[in-house]
């Protein structure tokens, strides 16, 4: 998280942002929060489903090419969820 932290308040829409690279994350972030989001981010698709359970998002920003888990299946397993 960036020490900006979450610039929108607690009724602001809520983004997952899931990338593996953490400067992609930080910038999109970052970007978001000054446009009145809020943010939680992930590390790769794996972890995804479980910050979507804990954070439930508004809406997910999800990279398509990631290790360990790739957009895909992640997005397949959100689905399902």
């Amino acid at each position: 998280m960036s020490p900006l932290g979450n610039i929108g308040d607690s009724l602001s829409p809520l983004i997952l942002v899931v990338d593996d690279h953490a400067d992609h994350r930080e910038v999109y972030s970052t970007t978001l929060r000054f446009s009145g989001f809020r943010t939680e981010e992930a590390e790769n698709g794996a972890v995804a489903p479980e910050k979507a359970i804990t954070f439930a998002p508004d809406a997910i920003l999800l990279d398509h090419a990631m290790p360990v888990m790739d957009g895909r299946e992640a997005a397949r397993r959100l689905r399902g969820d």
